[in-house]
């Protein structure tokens, strides 16, 4: 017997990434405010801004020079204002180390003094018509159907650069901007499912990835620091990985389905200065909250998922009626 689905609840989505694996295992109430009903504080998030903004000079920066065969310093300076034009007229919380000033700053470090091109051990690798891998963004199907349209749904995401590594290894590039380089950033991404779900999905499109490596800039008031960790993830690890990820969207599919969204009661709701869907859970009627937020579709092919359309704005969200 087929099910029968109550059109009136918002649908569900039809791509997924490791940022929503992650919130669907820390609390599926949140998984649902964030990812089914698209709710988000009306504030832009200024760290993943600033790392959007980041990215979008990187990626120019290596455009220019391993496309255009450009200097290192005419490629920053086309970086430069590329980052510019991304970043617009946000403006971060007073006293926010990642200003627009301050990332293109990180971005001429990262380039003059962290990992100048000359000197640097990992470039990218050419694809067909001789484009670099940088921002390799990759789609690929799952093993779980959508539960509107019976299609399969989407693993996707997007890295920094698909590159050759001291010269023999495939190896999958991220950077990271932080604000500190410590022993927990250095120790956590040995079983990171982002990572794990790179060299997945890179080995679906033919690339079988030997090596992670995970760059981190350290934003400071007065100076910049800079880290490199190597991270690598054998066959069994990347095949288990991706067993469980069809598990979990499965898990969030039955959840959609039944209406049944379980709330955490846990670490989850006070992590990393609380939950932004606190308010939310602390009332029996959490409709009625709806209007402190606005709607986000989070796109994870963007360098900065949580960034609207035209740039951030107010939005009334209004009740449970409006939006059914």
């Amino acid at each position: 017997m087929s099910q029968t689905v109550d059109l009136s609840i918002p649908s569900f989505p039809t791509l997924f990434d490791s940022s929503m694996l992650s919130t669907l295992d820390s609390c599926e109430r949140k998984f649902y405010n964030e990812y089914v009903q698209h709710l988000s504080p009306l504030a832009i998030s200024p760290d993943l801004h600033a790392g959007g903004a980041f990215a979008e000079g990187i990626s120019v920066v290596r455009t220019c020079i391993y496309v255009h065969q450009m200097s290192t310093d005419d490629a920053l300076a086309e970086g430069t204002e590329a980052m510019m034009r991304y970043w617009g007229d946000f403006e971060p919380p007073h006293n926010h180390n990642k200003t627009c000033e301050r990332m293109i700053m990180a971005l001429h470090y990262y380039f003059h003094e962290a990992w100048p091109v000359e000197s640097d051990h990992i470039h990218p690798i050419m694809l067909a018509g001789d484009k670099p891998a940088v921002e390799f963004s990759f789609a690929i199907p799952m093993e779980v159907r959508h539960p509107e349209t019976n299609d399969p749904i989407t693993f996707g995401g997007r890295f920094d650069m698909l590159g050759e590594y001291r010269e023999s290894l495939l190896a999958i590039v991220d950077e990271k901007t932080t604000k500190a380089l410590g022993d927990y950033w250095t120790q956590q991404w040995d079983m990171r499912g982002q990572f794990l779900g790179y060299t997945y999905a890179a080995g679906q499109h033919g690339y079988r990835a030997d090596i992670c490596i995970i760059r981190g800039i350290a934003i400071l008031k007065t100076k910049f620091h800079h880290l490199e960790v190597p991270v690598t993830f054998p066959n069994w690890m990347v095949e288990r990985w991706w067993e469980q990820a069809n598990e979990k969207v499965a898990r969030a599919k039955a959840k959609w389905l039944s209406g049944e969204w379980t709330y955490s009661f846990g670490d989850a709701c006070s992590a990393w200065g609380g939950c932004t869907y606190k308010s939310l859970c602390m009332t029996d009627k959490p409709e009625l909250q709806y209007g402190n937020f606005q709607r986000r579709m989070w796109n994870p092919l963007e360098k900065d998922p949580t960034w609207p359309i035209g740039g951030p704005k107010s939005e009334y969200v209004g009740n449970v009626n409006d939006l059914k």
